[in-house]
């Protein structure tokens, strides 16, 4: 008859007894690095499920009102809040199709405006095209 460990000889030790014979006869427990790595293994498991959860909340929790901001430019603007070229173009004093890659306020600073009005005119467009969009 043969043996169990015969069986599966590319895996020696995993059907065998939990310890094992030293050179000196000496038996010693298994080990501890199998077990480390199955902590280690789950521990990051749950830390990635638990960013993944946190990452999918915010996602589906997000109503998608954010302000518009002095630091965007009138590209990030037409991207991200959907405001036609035209009206930025109207608010901010660019012909059509060349908007400046500048900051909104050095955009309003430039023209010897207020920045918080220039802002409130970008930002009553975007509460105006707020449901545009893909």
């Amino acid at each position: 008859m043969v043996a169990k460990q015969d069986l599966f000889p590319l895996t020696p030790g995993l059907i065998g007894p939990a310890v094992s014979a030293n050179d000196d006869g000496m038996t010693s427990p298994p080990s501890a690095t199998p077990l480390t790595l199955r902590l280690i293994f789950w521990v990051s498991l749950a830390l990635g499920l638990a960013f993944a959860a946190d990452a999918a909340w915010r996602i589906l929790n997000d109503d998608g009102r954010r302000p518009v901001e002095d630091w965007m430019s009138p590209r990030h603007v037409m991207a991200v809040f959907h405001v036609p070229e035209t009206d930025l173009g109207r608010i901010l004093g660019f012909p059509p199709g060349a908007p400046p890659f500048a900051s909104i306020r050095d955009l309003a600073q430039a023209q010897g405006r207020s920045v918080a009005e220039v802002m409130a005119e970008i930002q009553a467009a975007a509460d105006a095209h707020a449901g545009d969009g893909p």
